[in-house]
């Protein structure tokens, strides 16, 4: 049997997806979560939590963000190299941690 995402919503702007098989259940962090996770692995306040309206506006998760090119991280007004190089390489650690 092969494992199934469900998704579901606790807010109108909060999207929680959940991984689920039959031996086990995974929640990954929404996208707030995630980037306040990196600001404070970052020491960086609250910058990367920033971008959270934008994010969620384009209906970004945490499982995309390695996806996005330099145009679409532009889109949701993250224009410096070193936020979306940070967010990517954050991202690609936490899915691999899945």
């Amino acid at each position: 049997m092969l494992p199934t995402l469900a998704s579901s919503y606790s807010s109108p702007h909060v999207l929680e997806q959940t991984l689920i098989s039959p031996v086990t259940k995974l929640v990954m962090s929404t996208i707030g979560d995630f980037l306040k996770q990196v600001d404070e692995h970052e020491g960086t306040g609250d910058y990367y939590q920033g971008f959270l309206t934008e994010l969620e506006q384009q209906r970004i998760s945490v499982r995309i963000l390695p996806k996005l090119s330099d145009n679409e991280f532009e889109k949701c007004e993250i224009d410096t190299i070193g936020a979306r190089q940070t967010l990517r390489d954050y991202a690609i650690k936490y899915s691999s941690a899945l």
